[in-house]
């Protein structure tokens, strides 16, 4: 007897697990809220989770969408209450036939495990027989023919897919987050004005590598504040979970035409690990790459000067948190450039700041330009290293379980509710891997610069070697390093967490806790708050959209957004693509400029706004309080 793909009666305990969550979650609110619609708000949610506007045949649409019937919460409550088995019993027999007869196969209907698995038989005579010992079975009908077996999970699984659909499209139309102003609708002209402009023919611009690290900044800016708005405004976190959850490959059909099921509450789960994963990634590898390409202008201008711990000092001070270990000599000026000293050893970074340590110890005076490319392209271990860590983290987001949050998808914009998912992500990151996910990146980053640094002694150690045996001096062998072993998973795991406990009381940059605050975060709020502006009336509106606290925020065009920033004295230029920096006056006493990519409809609405009012407020400390008419 051979068994059968169990996909459909996979697929089906899978959708009525999620119902009977769902209803358990949110029963009380689903039936509040439906008792709420009249007839017309009735018939418009249930059409709307239909395809193509289509119920299903046996749904009447009149009687379930009737204020005075209970008709639709008798059958939600007997779909996600009651087992497959007796709802199955309960179902009337019309005598339908497959088209396919499925000759020596049949399908067992029992709740213990492997609900609707078909099995096959060789030929009819070893049919009979497995019938006649499981006889008992048969006639109580959780034995039947794989032809009628496939009829009633075909059913089975419908019905529970509607009725999953239906009770999201329910708590949607009842949301307390539900945003009261609908996206304003652009004319076409606007859309005929931007293709208009459109260039097709792609200018080839070499980039200086003082544009390449200022272009990495930027990236890498976008992507942090990226990732603090998914942990902190449930908003936006629901938005980049709904577009990674309906964007993901799988939904693409195969060569065959087929696409996989991912309409099940679990594929939610994984949806929001590989977005906070991604989030999380994103910065730390344009981290590294910013000091890199650091390390490589340091290099360059070592070149030119004698002094060139002066030359990497603001580098240091700007690509890094590390500023207090910097003072400015006043007056003082290499090339144009303000000196500044270092307060401390670079060695006594070595625990508190690690990324920073190494970076001073790479760039040095003696190193050009292509023995650092060269080292580079070495650091392949640096590639393995972070594909082994992906990798780690990637088969954890089958286990997480995060439906009571983030099931269905806008439930996240509900009070606490992003905030949990978020906080049990954490722990089970912590509990799984023994770190959070934050620092095991940040380690990532320091293990990475640290085999850098390593690389940079061991080249320099050869070329002092060769020179002694041009000049005919004695050179001793440089000894050879041994292999390491790398540490089983247990080990591994046990090490992070004593890693943990020696770690200086701040969190890491790319923390994903809501309870915690990055180091970029707090700097910002014990910051000095800005000055007040008196602006036109129409630069206030366009602030106080941004600003706005209310959940139906508005929405700002593009060119007042450019005109609000004009007046105050800020100059923009175009970058490349659809990147524009402003740079703002010298009399506002501002040295950051700001950075944005301008939004394809030429319209800043929706998350985009969150987006923009975050980099201003990072950037510049600026609020809804900043800005009076005049």
């Amino acid at each position: 007897m051979a068994s059968l793909t169990p996909d459909q009666g996979a697929l089906l305990e899978e959708l009525q697990t999620d119902l009977a969550r769902k209803y358990r979650l949110h029963g009380p609110r689903v039936e509040q809220i439906w008792r709420s619609f009249d007839r017309n708000k009735g018939e418009d949610t249930i059409r709307a989770g239909a395809a193509d506007g289509v119920i299903m045949p046996e749904w009447n649409l009149r009687d379930m969408a009737d204020p005075e019937s209970d008709s639709m919460l008798d059958l939600l409550e007997h779909r996600a209450t009651k087992s497959l088995s007796e709802q199955y019993r309960d179902m009337r027999v019309n005598n339908l036939r497959h088209v396919n007869p499925f000759k020596h196969s049949f399908t067992i209907l029992m709740d213990e495990g492997g609900y609707g698995q078909s099995y096959y038989v060789a030929n009819e005579r070893k049919y009979r027989e497995m019938m006649a010992g499981m006889s008992s079975a048969v006639n109580a009908g959780l034995c039947v023919p794989r032809a009628t077996g496939e009829l009633i999970l075909e059913r089975q699984v419908y019905l529970p897919q509607s009725l999953n659909i239906l009770v999201e499209d329910i708590l949607g139309g009842g949301s307390t987050a539900k945003k009261a102003k609908e996206r304003s609708k652009k004319p076409d002209e606007t859309a005929t004005n931007a293709f208009s402009t459109l260039s097709l023919d792609s200018k080839k611009v070499k980039l200086s590598l003082e544009d390449l690290l200022a272009a990495s900044w930027d990236q890498k800016e976008s992507l942090e504040a990226y990732l603090t708005l998914c942990r902190v405004e449930p908003d936006f976190l629901a938005h980049a979970v709904k577009n990674w959850f309906f964007s993901r490959p799988e939904l693409l059909q195969d060569e065959k035409g087929r696409s996989l099921p991912l309409h099940t509450d679990k594929f939610i789960s994984v949806a929001v690990f590989e977005l906070i994963h991604n989030a999380v990634t994103g910065p730390a590898i344009w981290t590294a790459s910013l000091v890199y390409y650091s390390c490589l202008l340091t290099i360059r201008m070592t070149k030119f000067t004698k002094r060139s711990f002066y030359r990497r000092s603001p580098i240091c001070v700007t690509t890094s948190s590390g500023s207090k270990y910097f003072k400015r000599l006043a007056g003082v000026y290499d090339n144009g450039t303000a000196r500044v000293n270092m307060k401390t050893k670079p060695d006594n970074l070595l625990r508190e700041n690690a990324q920073l340590h190494h970076m001073l110890r790479l760039c040095q005076p003696e190193t050009d330009v292509f023995k650092a490319v060269e080292w580079i392209k070495r650091g392949k271990i640096c590639v393995s290293k972070l594909k082994a860590l992906v990798a780690e983290l990637e088969t954890m987001k089958q286990e997480i379980d995060l439906s009571d949050f983030a099931v269905p998808i806008d439930n996240l914009m509900e009070p606490v509710m992003a905030e949990g998912a978020l906080d049990t992500l954490d722990k089970f990151i912590v509990e799984t891997s023994g770190m959070e996910i934050g620092f095991l990146y940040q380690d990532l980053n320091e293990e990475c610069l640290a085999a850098i640094q390593a690389q940079c002694q061991e080249q320099k150690a050869k070329a002092e070697q060769s020179e002694k045996k041009k000049k005919g001096e004695f050179a001793p062998l440089q000894p050879l390093t041994p292999p390491t072993q790398a540490p089983s998973r247990v080990t591994q795991i046990q090490q992070r967490k004593e890693k943990q406990k020696t770690r200086p009381p701040h969190s890491s940059v790319y923390s994903i806790s809501p309870a915690t605050k990055s180091p970029t975060e707090t700097e910002t709020e014990t910051a000095e708050p800005s000055p007040v502006f008196k602006v036109k009336p129409s630069t206030f509106d366009v602030f106080s959209t941004l600003f706005s606290k209310a959940r139906s925020r508005g929405s700002v065009s593009w060119d007042a957004f450019t005109s609000a920033m004009a007046d105050l004295k800020f100059s923009f230029v175009p970058k490349f693509g659809s990147v524009f920096t402003f740079y703002p006056p010298e009399e506002l006493g501002m040295q950051k400029s700001l950075t944005v990519h301008r939004p394809h409809r030429l319209r800043i609405e929706g998350h985009k706004v969150l987006m923009f009012a975050h980099q201003l407020r990072r950037q510049y400390r600026w609020g809804e309080q900043s800005f009076e008419t005049q």
